[in-house]
């Protein structure tokens, strides 16, 4: 079966009958095995910083790519610590950027090495979290697919090939191994796909649910810390604005082509009501004048010195 591949939109072609292939990393994440990042890709700034993190990933893939196959250096620390895991380890690589498909799905694994006298499908990861239960399924059915066409029809793929991943934290190569997915699982979840309906395992939804919400936490401690830090230089540079228009004498300043409105507001009181006060020493004019709205759905974020 031959299989092209579209780099641009990630879709593959079966040349042979022209169908339309689903991509591993679509299976997983249509059947909720992965994580999904579609309310992100959403959002203009949070979906490029998404982008900003896949262009570093994908720079990695070409420099590891680019010495696999032309044996040519890359410039990158991560790309350093790749070769001194591969040397320390004695990992040695048979080919990489392999198209593998079975009758319905397709995918890429992206190294296929020799690993302890054992044959082994390695996936390059570069994202803070590694979400470990994806991985694992992604690196297996990559297996499963390329076992079958390397030794025919198998009862247990796992004999044959075994799967992991490279995963880079902080710029650090460390090298993974996973248990295989059982061969029943991946043909049931094919199976599904076939036939239109979703693959069910609540114990797995779970936990590539938990998987998200920690990448999640941590991008948002990381946002946190950068608009404490930002929010802080406002307010030094609006102290020093405050004390430049004041000594001005004009009351009214247009900055920045017009997009920046300054205006002086003098010190005041201001009145306003004490509801609490007002609960306690006359609940009936309270109560008369309470107003109830719905409130939508929500997350109290706090986050810890």
């Amino acid at each position: 079966m031959s299989i092209i591949f579209n780099e641009k939109n990630h879709t593959y072609i079966n040349e042979e009958t022209n169908k339309n292939l689903i991509s591993v990393t679509q299976l997983l994440e249509k059947h909720g095995i992965s994580p999904s990042y579609e309310n992100m890709k959403s959002n203009e700034r949070l979906s490029a910083i998404l982008k900003s993190k896949a262009d570093i990933g994908k720079l990695i893939h070409s420099e590891i790519e680019e010495y696999v196959t032309n044996k040519k250096r890359g410039f990158t620390d991560e790309f350093e610590s790749f070769l001194a895991l591969i040397e320390r380890e004695n990992i040695k690589i048979a080919n990489c950027e392999q198209i593998v498909s079975d009758e319905d799905v397709a995918g890429k694994y992206d190294l296929f090495v020799e690993y302890q006298n054992k044959l082994y499908i390695l996936d390059i990861k570069t994202t803070t979290t590694l979400h470990t239960q994806s991985v694992r399924w992604q690196t297996s059915i990559y297996a499963y697919m390329k076992a079958k066409k390397e030794f025919g029809k198998v009862s247990d793929y796992s004999q044959y090939i075994k799967v992991g991943a490279i995963h880079f934290e902080n710029g650090e190569a460390k090298l993974i191994t996973f248990d295989n997915i059982p061969q029943s699982n991946i043909e049931r979840l094919f199976q599904c796909e076939k036939e239109g309906t979703l693959y069910k395992d609540n114990e797995l939804i779970s936990i590539a649910n938990q998987e998200l919400i920690i990448e999640c936490e941590e991008k948002i401690v990381e946002l946190e810390n950068q608009i404490k830090m930002y929010e802080e230089q406002k307010k030094l540079i609006q102290q020093n604005l405050l004390e430049a228009v004041k000594a001005s004498g004009v009351n009214h300043h247009e900055l920045g082509g017009g997009k920046l409105l300054i205006t002086f507001i003098p010190e005041s009181e201001r009145e306003s009501l004490d509801s609490s006060k007002l609960k306690t020493e006359m609940p009936e004019i309270y109560q008369k004048y309470l107003k109830k709205s719905k409130v939508k759905e929500q997350l109290r974020i706090k986050l810890r010195e």
